[in-house]
């Protein structure tokens, strides 16, 4: 992510305190993935131009839903506003209605399943299922980091005691919160992109 989108998105957050949320797991999950790949030695296949990943169902929390709508009103605009708003109003498909010519549109707001799902090793065939045909090079999910961002995500669900947060963690609130990104209803917000942008 730029200078410029980074300082955007925490001007942004200050008057959004579900947006600073959102951020603060995204970089705790980040963190967590980035130690893990260190620690595994192994050289991620993951790039730019790499979106094998993006055609498989994508779970995406509510609070997630909500960064991506403000994000695509907010920072897309021109064709690829246009191309995702098209993608949005088409419904329901299988790769992701985010991805523009083999690019994440979303890359710096992208879900918190997209962050920590990482291919090690060979780049992935089309089509490839990589925790199919080869689990051993997907990276194993860095369940710290995990729980801590989804700590940070609890006050968005009104849980702040910290008993209670224990107790949201236990019970998988965030995970249980969560839906296909695929099939969730886009067209408003489609129908708002390229109104936006024609």
């Amino acid at each position: 992510m730029s200078v410029l989108s980074l300082r955007r998105l925490r001007d942004a957050a200050r008057h959004l305190p579900w947006l600073t949320s959102l951020l603060e797991a995204c970089s705790i999950l980040d963190r967590g993935v980035a130690r893990a790949v260190a620690a595994s030695g192994r050289v991620p296949s993951c790039r730019a131009g790499c979106h094998s990943c993006c055609s498989q169902p994508i779970p995406i929390s509510t609070i997630e839903a909500l960064g991506l709508r403000w994000f695509a009103v907010s920072h897309l605009y021109g064709e690829t506003a246009l191309a995702v708003g098209r993608a949005l109003m088409a419904g329901r498909q299988e790769s992701c209605p985010f991805l523009v010519k083999g690019a994440c549109a979303v890359y710096p707001l992208r879900p918190l399943a997209c962050r920590e799902y990482v291919v090690l090793g060979a780049a992935c065939l089309a089509g490839e299922q990589p925790d199919v045909t080869r689990p051993h090079d997907v990276l194993p999910l860095p369940r710290t980091a995990q729980l801590q961002a989804f700590s940070v995500l609890l006050p968005f669900y009104g849980v702040r005691d910290d008993a209670d947060k224990n107790a949201a963690l236990k019970n998988r609130l965030v995970l249980r919160d969560s839906r296909v990104l695929q099939h969730l209803d886009w067209q408003g917000l489609g129908a708002t992109l390229c109104a936006n942008n024609h």
